[in-house]
């Protein structure tokens, strides 16, 4: 178990002030999760953040996200959970294939169909998913088409299709910005590169996004 307040994890850290996020700056693995290398031991942050502020993590436990933000260290947007725990959290927020075949799915076909209707009329992510029971995120990567891939909501879909990123993603890379973190450290959370951050900030691209 990790002691103590370590600079070398902390100085990797910076805080999204829209979300409330602390977003991990450092090196991450190729499922997307930050890690970190500490006495001789590697570590995921998230868990060593944990560690950190909560203690021991017992044996066969995971920890998950309440922001689904992989890069997330902020330790009040994680929780202790089962396996079961873990893949229930997984599906609710869209990161599953086939949607509502998995039996504990809180979207349909339906509710994202409206959902897609409803954000083009200015509704925010976040009061989607206070009123459908489903996290921001899984409804966005929905309407994406990043999950649910064997559907495609007309209209929004593929209007969108080639995008990277979202107007959500865009306005937290701007606010980020103002932290004073790199383009390139920018690039590496939201996984574009550092010219595409550039453009972004300089409103070259995504003009219309305020």
């Amino acid at each position: 178990m990790p002691k103590g307040n370590n600079k070398l994890f902390w100085k990797n850290v910076k805080i999204d002030d829209l979300l409330g996020c602390w977003l991990w700056t450092g090196a991450k693995i190729n499922s997307g999760y930050g890690t970190v290398k500490i006495d001789g031991k590697r570590y995921l942050v998230h868990r060593y953040s944990w560690e950190l502020a909560k203690g021991e993590i017992p044996d066969e436990m995971y920890i998950c996200h309440t922001c689904d933000v992989k890069l997330c260290v902020q330790p009040d947007h994680l929780f202790l959970g089962n396996q079961k725990d873990n893949m229930s959290d997984a599906s609710a927020k869209g990161r599953l294939p086939k949607g509502e075949q998995h039996y504990i799915s809180k979207l349909t076909p339906a509710i994202l169909l409206e959902c897609g209707k409803l954000v083009k009329q200015g509704v925010t992510y976040r009061e989607l998913a206070q009123k459908y029971g489903a996290s921001p995120s899984a409804i966005n990567n929905a309407l994406l088409g990043r999950s649910w891939k064997h559907l495609e909501f007309k209209g929004y879909t593929k209007a969108r299709k080639h995008a990277k990123l979202t107007e959500d993603e865009v306005r937290r890379i701007r606010k980020i910005r103002k932290t004073g973190l790199s383009y390139k450290k920018i690039g590496n959370i939201f996984g574009v590169n550092h010219g595409t951050i550039f453009h972004i900030i300089k409103r070259n691209t995504w003009k219309e996004v305020i």
